[in-house]
């Protein structure tokens, strides 16, 4: 009977600990947030967390939000604030990319921000500032999947170093150029998901083996 009662005792105190763990706390713009649709988030090397919105950036300490806009008249401000992305790179360094604004670098000690405009980006390319992933690979590069294709950008130089679309699904059609997400594995290698097909990258050839989705 002992051993039966202790059963109890274990199997209720187990239930009482998992229920104490699963708790979910809401958090909306009443709260701070810039708008209520998070599209990204991120905990930095410091412990905040950093919330995508598409009314901006946020930055939450566990009590306040801090929000980061677009300001017309601030040239050290964010370009858009439709925020799809946030990395945080090997040098503690957090890189947003913008949906219609591109790519930046958040200066911690200024809180201000460094804006990167794909050079490449025109008509003919195809929205590479619409950007919608980044991935960094062993070297240090940043891996940039926008609508308009891949991008390769070099965060000590801060500059671009190639744009690669031909091996999207239609070349021809720049409304069919999306890279959707992108990754890199642990032998370094890059992983690129569009509109119908996913596979690897080839970094040094240019050359994507797929395997299609009908």
């Amino acid at each position: 009977m002992k051993s039966i009662y202790y059963f109890l005792f274990i199997l209720i105190s187990c239930s009482v600990l998992s229920a104490q763990y699963n708790k979910f706390y809401h958090i909306t713009s009443e709260d701070g947030l810039a708008q209520n649709t998070v599209t990204f988030v991120l905990q930095d090397y410091k412990g905040f967390l950093w919330f995508g919105s598409y009314g901006g950036l946020n930055r939450y300490d566990g009590n306040k939000i801090k929000q980061y806009r677009n300001d017309v008249n601030d040239s050290t401000t964010l370009t858009s604030n439709a925020i799809k992305w946030i990395h945080e790179d090997r040098h503690k360094n957090l890189w947003i990319g913008c949906y219609n604004g591109g790519l930046h670098k958040y200066v911690r000690d200024k809180e201000e921000f460094i804006s990167y405009p794909n050079p490449l980006d025109n008509e003919a390319s195809g929205n590479l500032d619409n950007i919608l992933n980044i991935a960094e690979d062993s070297s240090g590069i940043l891996w940039i999947g926008s609508e308009g294709g891949l991008s390769s950008f070099d965060p000590k130089s801060g500059k671009y170093l190639k744009h690669y679309y031909d091996f999207v699904d239609d070349p021809g059609n720049i409304n069919a150029r999306e890279v959707f997400c992108s990754y890199i594995d642990a032998q370094n290698n890059l992983w690129l998901g569009l509109r119908k097909k996913f596979g690897l990258f080839d970094k040094v050839q240019a050359d994507f083996s797929s395997t299609i989705f009908s």
